[in-house]
């Protein structure tokens, strides 16, 4: 049986079976954690009971990002949570229905001798951080590099590093809306679509040993094959993740991302 003090003070920490359905109770105890000492919220917990429930069928990696954009975007000013998976009792899992074989396959662990170890690629993609695996985001003003409106500089996962910097770039763009019947309809002055392609392109094929961590205009290519991918298991992992998908183009090797 779990306790709450296996985890530390119990007052600062709270079991959660799943997400409620009414997103402000959820938020409460995120902002009273964050007005006081802090602590730590277990989603996939049995409060009453203290039994370990899991997640389910969702996606760890999503379910962690949604949870994520929950806060950021209800809560002023604004709350940075770390969120973490962890596996308790074998049932949850860091990554949904994966067996130690698929993880192997992914490239996200390695075998030492008779030993499993994550690997750099496992780092990449949960809170274990890498110096230089981070996405800085900017807008100008001018063409100028040199007075700043807005920076911010995202790390941890890369999946979340994805949708920071994703939101980053709609936050400053401008939105438009026409009225079509009775809908309004809105969109943005640049496809969302390209826009997301343009950062996993970014992601995918910087180098993880270079510490540069800003892509200018020129630094971002289109249409690059898997051997020309500096960190080529992104793509399968990201594909397994389902935040891309693969759709080969003209010539050998090429693809595009479709979002």
């Amino acid at each position: 049986m779990l306790h709450k003090e296996d985890f530390g003070e119990g007052k600062n920490i709270e079991f959660k079976r799943e997400i409620p359905k009414r997103h402000e109770n959820f938020l409460k105890d995120v902002i009273a954690f964050s007005n006081s000492t802090g602590g730590k919220i277990f989603i996939g917990i049995e409060d009453k009971t203290n039994e370990v429930i899991g997640i389910g069928e969702k996606n760890p990696f999503k379910l962690a990002d949604d949870i994520s954009n929950m806060i950021f975007d209800s809560c002023t000013p604004i709350i940075d949570p770390e969120i973490t998976v962890q596996t308790l009792e074998g049932k949850t899992q860091i990554i949904n229905k994966m067996t130690i074989e698929k993880l192997e396959d992914l490239g996200l662990l390695c075998r030492i001798g008779k030993e499993l170890q994550p690997t750099h690629a496992f780092r990449l993609m949960t809170k274990n951080k890498i110096r230089y695996a981070k996405i800085q985001c900017a807008l100008f003003k001018g063409t100028e590099r040199d007075i700043f409106i807005d920076k911010r500089e995202f790390d941890g996962p890369l999946y979340s590093q994805l949708e920071n910097a994703y939101q980053f770039v709609l936050k400053h763009i401008n939105l438009s809306a026409k009225i079509e019947g009775l809908h309004r309809k809105e969109s943005y002055e640049l496809p969302v679509r390209t826009i997301r392609e343009l950062i996993i392109n970014a992601v995918v094929h910087r180098s993880y040993l270079d510490e540069s961590c800003i892509f200018g205009r020129k630094e971002i290519k289109q249409g690059l094959g898997y051997k020309d991918s500096k960190a080529g298991f992104l793509i399968q992992i990201m594909q397994e993740f389902e935040l891309i998908k693969t759709v080969k183009g003209r010539g050998k090797g090429k693809y595009r991302f479709a979002i």
